[in-house]
């Protein structure tokens, strides 16, 4: 589990404070507290095994208050005549459903006073012992119904259900505020869904939808008889911040057509969604203090933006094959076992393959960035000579950015090489060690065994290999990365210092600009036309 390494972006920090297992949790505070809990992510988050830096420039200075939904109660159900089922259920909660979400706002108490209110949707659970229930609710009740069928899932509904209660309560108590969303992975599909099944009325009290590592909605939404009118709403309120690796963000994008604003992030390590870290994770947004999240552009590491779509495409055939491996068995409603356990064999003797061809795509691009990155840094040098003002200030942080992203790299790929190097030098020596001692051991013939024990005694592994000096040599390269890595950070902290100088200087530009272009105005009023 891989956390943001800053709160510098607000959506990023709410996405991640309605998990219950990450930093700031909104749950746990929840917990001990009567009516809302307090959160200031300007403040550094610190324990023993996690440090997150405060939140810049932040909408409230960071504060927000998170309200307690006094609905909750519970819920009984009866699963057979003698075996009853209890657990929570409310407004912005389901257990049952898999469902939670946090109703936000910039002041204490609703009033004219505020002006944003936020819906934060949770995503997924991971299943594990605690948590076995994410298996019959977020991924069986949700996720593949909505990977497989394109379902309007439960889990968007409740979203639904809540957003015609928080929207008539702004209404009536907090007339000037917008109510803005975010989630992550299953949060976003929840999101956009249940916002898609407002009204018109009511779509326009919603502010931005900000959505993390999702798969685009589209097709399920037009599945479920969502005006174009909503959607042509929803592209302009949508912003999906989506990682170019991960499996669940690229679902559903081999598409030129997608719904909202899609921003492909420059993530921190080119990983897959099930590595340590995760491609899925929060840990791979780069964020600048004042919220800007790093992210490729056809002319900025583009590589990164094909990624995406090859991925999407390879998500594409496989899913396919899973959906033709259903329909042989006549299975076509997800909750089935049968057809639960048939996707997953169906699957897993796909698995391999997908994962070869899925690390491919990853590999290749790191070659292809890599490739860019070195092309570019030259181009970028010769046009920063020629450069001045404000452009040449925007070309150095770019140059900048593009070495920070190598240097990173590169810097992971040499020590990983040489760790591997000294790996197989150690197997290396270790091989020619037993096969001596084995050629010497067959000499019993000749020698006693007592007598090969004292010529051998001191030819072993451990006395010919240094355990001390390999451990060593690793603990140094680690160091070394370590330095290279906040290299590297430094190096895209020092672009926001050369962006607020551009930011000056193009002000100063569009005021002398404006004076000048004043005092033509009142020259001409003087009377030079007359003349």
């Amino acid at each position: 589990m891989s956390n943001l390494s800053t709160f510098n972006n607000f959506y990023l920090n709410l996405s991640q404070s309605a998990y219950e297992d990450r930093p700031n949790s909104f749950y746990k505070r929840l917990n001990k507290v009567e009516n809302a809990a307090y959160f200031d992510f300007s403040k550094e988050y610190k324990d023993p095994q996690i440090k997150i830096e405060g939140g810049k420039n932040l909408p409230n200075e960071g504060v927000v208050y998170v309200h307690k939904d006094k609905t909750v109660q519970t819920a009984i159900e009866m699963k057979s005549v003698d075996n009853e089922y209890a657990y929570k259920k409310g407004l912005l909660l389901n257990q049952k459903d898999g469902f939670n979400a946090y109703f936000l706002t910039d002041t204490s108490e609703l009033n004219t006073d505020t002006k944003n209110a936020y819906l934060a949707v949770k995503g997924s659970d991971v299943p594990s012992l605690k948590k076995l229930g994410a298996i019959s609710n977020d991924w069986l009740g949700n996720n593949y119904r909505f990977v497989l069928h394109d379902e309007y899932i439960q889990q968007g509904k409740l979203v639904e259900e809540a957003l015609h209660v928080k929207l008539a309560e702004l209404r009536e108590k907090a007339p000037n505020a917008k109510l803005n969303m975010t989630g992550h992975s299953l949060g976003s599909i929840a999101s956009v869904q249940g916002a898609a099944h407002l009204s018109v009325e009511e779509l326009q009290q919603i502010g931005e939808i900000v959505v993390l590592n999702g798969p685009d909605t589209l097709k399920s939404l037009r599945k479920s008889g969502i005006s174009e009118e909503v959607i042509q709403i929803l592209n302009e309120k949508v912003t999906y911040y989506v990682n170019p690796f991960d499996i669940v963000s690229m679902l559903n994008r081999n598409t030129d057509e997608q719904l909202g604003k899609v921003k492909v992030i420059v993530p921190f390590n080119f990983s897959t969604t099930f590595d340590t870290p995760s491609s899925h994770d929060f840990g791979e947004y780069r964020i600048h203090s004042d919220g800007k999240i790093l992210e490729a552009t056809e002319d900025f590491f583009p590589a990164y933006l094909k990624a995406g779509e090859k991925l999407s495409k390879l998500l594409n055939k496989y899913i396919e094959l899973i959906k033709e491996g259903n329909s042989k068995f006549g299975l076509d409603k997800i909750g089935d076992p049968a057809e639960v356990l048939l996707t997953l064999v169906n699957g897993g003797l796909n698995y391999s393959k997908f994962m070869e061809e899925y690390q491919a795509i990853i590999d290749e691009t790191k070659q292809a960035v890599i490739a860019w990155g070195h092309k570019n840094i030259p181009n970028l040098q010769s046009a920063i000579q020629g450069a001045t003002g404000a452009k040449k200030i925007e070309l150095r942080s770019r140059l900048l950015l593009c070495i920070a992203h190598l240097s990173r790299i590169e810097s992971e790929d040499k020590v990983k090489q040489i760790k591997s190097e000294l790996e197989k030098y150690r197997q290396q020596v270790r091989e020619v060690v037993d096969s001596a001692l084995r050629e010497v051991n067959q000499q019993t013939q000749f020698l006693g065994r007592n007598e090969i024990g004292q010529l051998v005694s001191d030819f072993q592994f451990s006395n010919i290999w240094n355990g001390f000096t390999h451990a060593g040599d690793k603990r140094s390269l680690d160091k070394h990365l370590n330095k290279m890595n906040h290299f590297s950070d430094t190096l895209f902290f020092a672009t926001e210092i050369l962006e607020k100088e551009d930011d000056a200087q193009r002000l100063y530009f569009e005021d002398r600009t404006k004076s000048m272009l004043d005092l033509n105005k009142t020259f001409v009023r003087g009377g030079v036309l007359d003349l």
